[in-house]
């Protein structure tokens, strides 16, 4: 009992729920490759169980912001960031995993000014494509994965992130100054007019052999070789983008990927310093490429710099 001359006390109550989860399976992730917003993930969430799915793509992103933000940028409004962490709660009580669908390279697709340019230095419209190589991309892309580690890399059901997709059918050689310098620095004079990202037609090319066989040292195979692996600048990209998730926080285990990866020329390794290689595979007209494309990905990983998973998708729409 208080008597005069005791110190005040405060008592108060305070009820919460808690939901006790188990520790997650491992398992083999069958993602779905759609969702995208955290309403879709909380409206679908008992289909996407019932189907069996264990993963799909769910959190937001508003990236151009995040260009010139400085080092505490939230990858949406915080209003959203706290309604994603709360479907991320109800994801982790359901043994289920949400993705990031990122690709913050093609936020730039509709300005004039991040186009490749033609060697006039005309941008590209017909087919826009970012030019991935320009001297900030690299700074922003870490920047985004920064964000988007801060906001949701503490969350266990915030598993991994697809970084870019689809973004090297349309790009082209390219030729800005940077450019230009890029071929410098690898040990080219130039940036070849005469050819395209796929190659030259040899009957265009004087004196060439019969055999139709070039020498491994070909000069414009050697650039062609460079350009895939590094000129185009979107395997940069990728990596700088997972270089930043890692930066900003993300729980052990957490797993990044980019696809369509064998949509490239045959070269060692694609898609940068990811830690899954993806690819999609239409179920018309030819399912067999199913397993054409998949073989293509064991070799990719296998000549990867680091090791490398992969992951095969099944397009169901047709």
């Amino acid at each position: 009992q208080a008597q005069i001359g005791d110190p005040p006390r405060l008592l108060a109550q305070q009820s919460f729920p808690v939901v006790i989860v188990p520790r997650a399976p491992v398992r083999m992730p069958v993602v779905m490759w759609g969702i995208y917003s955290p309403e879709n993930v909380l409206k679908e969430l008992p289909r996407l169980l019932d189907l069996g799915f264990t993963h799909c793509l769910g959190t937001p992103l508003d990236p151009k912001p995040l260009m010139k933000a400085g080092d505490d940028a939230q990858p949406v409004p915080p209003r959203r960031v706290e309604s994603t962490r709360r479907m991320l709660d109800v994801a982790l009580s359901n043994n289920f995993s949400v993705l990031a669908s990122l690709s913050p390279g093609t936020a730039w697709k509709d300005d004039r000014s991040r186009l490749r340019v033609d060697p006039q230095g005309r941008p590209i419209t017909n087919r826009p494509n970012v030019c991935a190589a320009a001297p900030d991309m690299e700074a922003y892309c870490r920047r985004v994965g920064r964000a988007v580690a801060r906001a949701w890399g503490d969350c266990p059901a915030f598993e991994g992130a697809l970084l870019h997709s689809e973004v090297r059918d349309a790009a082209t050689l390219c030729y800005h100054p940077h450019d230009y310098a890029a071929a410098r620095r690898a040990g080219f004079s130039t940036i070849p007019t005469q050819i395209t990202k796929s190659g030259w037609r040899w009957d265009r090319v004087p004196d060439f052999p019969a055999t139709r066989i070039i020498p491994d040292n070909e000069p414009m195979l050697a650039f062609l070789r460079w350009w895939w692996k590094h000129g185009d600048g979107w395997n940069a990209l990728n990596t700088a983008l997972a270089q930043g998730l890692r930066e900003g926080g993300v729980q052990p285990g957490f797993w990044t990927f980019h696809d369509p990866a064998v949509r490239v020329a045959s070269v060692w390794g694609s898609g940068g310093n990811v830690d899954v290689l993806s690819h999609w595979t239409y179920s018309n007209p030819d399912p067999i490429r199913i397993g054409l494309a998949t073989d293509e990905l064991f070799a990719m990983a296998a000549g990867a710099a680091r090791p490398t998973r992969v992951m095969k998708m099944t397009q169901l729409i047709w």
